[in-house]
């Protein structure tokens, strides 16, 4: 009896010691730390720089040498996704000792893991650093995965972490919000994870982090932005949009600067094509007018542009133009089994230059109606079968809002888009009225527009779902 008491102490003693050596090791497994980890560190201690990016959720797709470019800095990347305060604490504490003369932190927060109390200790503790903070922008699909409970409480964590560091005022910290825009979270290619944008929408975030735009949070705007969030993603969880399934269709943009100046995820093509599987092609060329005029314009006229891609023929475009690239492209990729549509976006460049609106001859190409007439004809007896979507000019802040005449024979501003609906219903076309449609007017421009003329990226969203919607009903 004695020897098997022995015996089963023996075995439990075994067992003791065998259950702390694998706490032990699972411990020490836990507290090493991981390769990405280490290198930052060893980066941060070995690298010269003045400033630094630190992040809880990726950012791969940030490149250094776009802050030596537009800011002047030199800026150190850190690769691994900071998890809680202890580590944000130790790279800061390793920034502190490399000999460094550091000037801007970049910090990219997730408010579900680090509470602005917890922050804002840190950020006192170096006052003569700039924190440059962004909150974490996870797509709307991530949203709307969500259960209602973690989404609610998710939702409450961003109010409480923005309005604690605004309420601080803290002269050195700076704090940005991406994560309620619209033309952002609901664009699923701008983003190639959940929490990682592209190299394109990163470099767009980096350039709109920044003081001088109003994605900056203060205490005056922080309700009415997180208000807009939780609307948008309690209505997406409710009833997702729903847009045409076009992945059949092969679309080809015909268009001034507001088309041809963009060719990112964000452009007015870009955005058609995230929502609606589409193929789009954009041959889009800054400075076209749809009128032909060769003394106010050395980019071709819309009228040219239709006959050169009836004719396959790129020869009189630059090499490096967005519309050389699109034409060339559509000749190498189109398929005649595939639903072709044109959509043609003009109108701006013949107001600003006072081109006609129309003349005597309905078809005189030296006027913007004549010009639109005569393409519109060319391609329908080219292609038939095409659908053709005429886009009109946006609301433009210049010459008093678009209501100033620009020459004896030119009209303003809502005279072009009469003439584009005009043509549009003589000619069975599809059409999207920019000008009133979009509901950019004089009192809000400023929020969709660049600069006055251009839509930014919120504004090219709404036309891009305009178009959707539009070409749903052909």
């Amino acid at each position: 009896m004695r020897n098997r008491t022995n015996t089963n102490k023996k075995i439990l003693t075994t067992v003791v010691l065998l259950g702390f050596f694998i706490i032990g090791a699972i411990l020490f497994f836990m507290s090493r730390p991981s390769k990405e980890k280490s290198a930052d560190l060893k980066l941060l201690s070995q690298t010269r720089y003045d400033s630094a990016f630190l992040s809880m959720f990726p950012i791969d797709n940030f490149e250094e040498d776009d802050y030596t470019y537009y800011r002047a800095m030199t800026l150190v990347k850190t690769s691994y996704n900071i998890p809680d305060y202890k580590t944000l604490n130790t790279y800061m504490k390793r920034i502190a000792k490399s000999g460094n003369t550091v000037h801007t932190i970049y910090l990219g927060v997730r408010p579900d893991k680090l509470s602005s109390e917890k922050l804002l200790p840190l950020l006192q503790k170096y006052p003569n650093v700039t924190w440059e903070i962004i909150l974490a922008y996870p797509s709307l699909d991530y949203w709307k995965q969500l259960s209602e409970e973690d989404a609610v409480s998710l939702l409450q964590d961003y109010r409480d972490f923005s309005s604690g560091l605004t309420a601080s005022a803290l002269p050195n910290t700076h704090l940005y919000s991406f994560c309620a825009a619209q033309w952002l979270i609901s664009n699923p290619s701008n983003y190639t994870e959940e929490f990682l944008t592209t190299q394109d929408i990163s470099r767009t975030v980096m350039l709109h982090a920044d003081t001088g735009h109003d994605y900056l949070l203060t205490a005056e705007n922080i309700t009415d932005t997180f208000d807009s969030l939780t609307q948008l993603v309690a209505s997406r969880r409710a009833s997702p949009a729903v847009y045409p399934d076009l992945s059949r269709w092969d679309i080809v943009f015909f268009g001034d600067s507001v088309i041809g100046n963009y060719n990112d995820s964000t452009s007015i093509p870009g955005v058609l094509a995230a929502l609606t599987n589409a193929n789009v092609y954009n041959c889009g060329w800054g400075g076209t007018s749809a009128s032909y005029n060769k003394e106010t314009t050395e980019s071709a006229s819309l009228t040219e542009m239709t006959a050169a891609f009836i004719r396959k023929d790129t020869d009189g475009f630059p090499v490096d133009s967005q519309a050389y690239a699109g034409l060339n492209r559509y000749y190498q990729s189109g398929f005649p089994d595939r639903q072709l549509c044109f959509v043609l976006h003009y109108g701006l460049n013949d107001y600003y230059t006072g081109a006609p609106v129309a003349t005597q001859d309905p078809y005189d190409i030296n006027s913007f109606g004549g010009a639109l007439r005569t393409a519109v004809n060319q391609l329908k007896e080219t292609y038939p079968d095409a659908c053709i979507l005429l886009s009109s000019l946006n609301f433009t802040s210049y010459f008093s809002n678009g209501t100033q005449k620009q020459s004896e024979t030119g009209g303003i501003a809502t005279d072009y888009v009469n003439a584009i609906l005009e043509i549009a219903a003589e000619n069975h076309c599809l059409v999207l009225d920019n000008y009133t449609e979009t509901g950019i007017n004089a009192e809000n421009h400023s929020v969709y527009l660049g600069d006055g003329c251009h839509p930014n990226e919120r504004g090219r969203f709404i036309i891009g779902s305009l178009m959707a919607q539009k070409l749903g009903q052909y």
